[in-house]
């Protein structure tokens, strides 16, 4: 039987100013069970990215309570929370963020120095970059790779430590609509032939419609529409 990796109760975060608060997201609850893939679509401004900072540990909710893996990661230290990050959840953005002066496999291999638990990781990348058709781009440097080619080795790079789940956010906004459905087959394949549990905030509802289930974010409040 399938179990849950992650489950939301009761999610609400509220930012203070000086004219009051602002409450971005109210009582989200949301069930994520292991291989599942999810897709959360919404207006801009109405939280998608926050609420997917918090399922990152990224960010803190204001109340609520966040179970990953069978833990209540509120009540970890931040080491305890980093640990998790790293080991357990892998990143994708909408840009990249790869390191100029570092090679493909270079910036694939980043998360691995501070991970102690990481082994035969050099071997990994190269599998997982050939799985991605990059195989023979190893030694290229950001600059010499195309916008979907970076993309690709963000995922790769988000990869490489094995994790349960991964968390993109707009990763096909910077992309052409050739680009975008590339990448989305990449992240399907991934989601399907690692068994990983995917999360994807996206304003594309072609990506959208990939995932298993899709909740739309509007007013604070998280609803199936699949």
């Amino acid at each position: 039987m399938t179990t849950p990796l992650l489950v939301l109760e009761k999610i609400s975060k509220k930012y203070l100013s000086a004219g009051g608060g602002l409450e971005v997201l109210k009582d989200i609850d949301l069930q994520v069970m292991n291989g599942q893939s999810v897709a959360i679509v919404g207006p801009s401004g109405s939280g998608k990215s926050t609420l997917l900072n918090i399922v990152g540990t990224l960010d803190l909710p204001t109340s609520g309570k966040v179970m990953f893996d069978g833990q209540d990661i509120l009540n970890l230290n931040e080491k305890e929370q980093a640990d998790i990050r790293n080991r357990k959840i892998g990143f994708v953005f909408q840009l990249h963020h790869l390191l100029p002066q570092c090679t493909v496999l270079e910036n694939v291999l980043v998360p691995v120095l501070v991970n102690e638990h990481a082994a035969n990781a050099e071997q990994r990348a190269r599998d997982l970059l050939e799985q991605v058709g990059l195989s023979e781009r190893l030694d290229y440097r950001p600059g010499q790779l195309s916008g979907g080619e970076r993309q690709r080795v963000a995922v790769v790079r988000a990869m490489i430590n094995g994790p349960k789940l991964l968390v993109a956010d707009e990763p096909t906004g910077s992309l052409d609509i050739a680009g975008a459905d590339k990448l989305a087959d990449l992240l399907v394949k991934m989601n399907k032939q690692h068994g990983l549990t995917l999360i994807v905030v996206t304003h594309s509802l072609l990506l959208a419609g990939r995932m298993d289930m899709v909740y739309e974010l509007s007013g604070g409040r998280l609803v199936s529409r699949k």
